[in-house]
């Protein structure tokens, strides 16, 4: 599934989208929304968005890490980033996000 085969007002299956490790599910010049996938025993190295972010963990368990705070990451877990947080995720089972990067305050 790509961001341009997504029509607007239209609900799509996110599971339709399988373990791509990155999948961009829409995407304009207000936001991206992002289906990410990270093994287990797999992680992301620090990094940061430019704007703002939401992640929400759809599946799985691991850790979100922000300076050296380190935050359990399950199913329901939700959390917002201001823009240029420097963060990691570590997955301890096989994690499921949803990321939605704002890209109007960059």
């Amino acid at each position: 599934m790509s961001n341009e085969n997504t029509p607007p007002n239209k609900v799509i299956d996110l599971n339709s989208i399988g373990d791509k490790k990155f999948a961009s599910i829409v995407k304009n010049a207000q936001f991206e929304t992002i289906h990410v996938v990270i093994q287990a025993g797999g992680s992301l190295p620090p990094h940061q968005a430019q704007g703002s972010a939401i992640v929400q963990c759809l599946s799985g368990k691991g850790t979100f890490i922000i300076g050296d705070e380190s935050q359990k990451l399950e199913s329901g877990a939700w959390l917002y980033m201001p823009p240029k947080t420097m963060h990691a995720v570590e997955a301890e089972e096989t994690l499921t996000l949803l990321v939605i990067k704002i890209l109007s305050d960059q």
